[in-house]
């Protein structure tokens, strides 16, 4: 996998994280992603789809 192709790839993953965060907690939407206590099942799915 090219350089380019793995940044695109981590930017995908970074919007998707933040998109996620936001639906998940609307009122916290700087947690990071390790301090979530669960991944919900959406999570999950997202991530397995997409490789993750």
């Amino acid at each position: 996998m090219s350089p380019q192709t793995a940044e695109h790839g981590k930017i995908m993953e970074d919007c998707i994280d933040s998109l996620l965060l936001i639906i998940e907690q609307p009122g916290q939407v700087r947690v990071n992603r390790m301090q979530l206590p669960r991944e919900s099942p959406l999570v999950v799915m997202m991530k397995s789809s997409l490789g993750f």
